[in-house]
């Protein structure tokens, strides 16, 4: 498996017009049943896993990889499906 880490801190690189942080949150409402989900998250400056590690914490989901890996699945069919708007 290669895996690939991008960091835009600044939003210099790409604009997605809060495409992520929706994505995220149709994962927490469609995926793991939690509508405010991503309420209290801090999305600056970190990375997707640690942002979802913390989700999976505040909202008592086992942090096994198989939930990351669903997270993930899910995550980039939304985040398509934002960016698209």
């Amino acid at each position: 498996m290669i895996r690939l880490v991008l960091f835009d801190i600044d939003g210099t690189l790409i604009a997605s017009g809060g495409a992520g942080v929706e994505a995220f949150a149709a994962v927490a409402r469609a995926t793991f049943g939690c509508p405010e989900g991503v309420a209290r998250l801090d999305f600056a400056g970190r990375t997707d896993r640690s942002i979802v590690r913390e989700f999976f914490a505040g909202n008592r989901i086992p942090a096994t990889e198989e939930n990351f890996q669903r997270f993930f699945d899910d995550y980039v069919f939304w985040l398509d499906h934002f960016l698209a708007e």
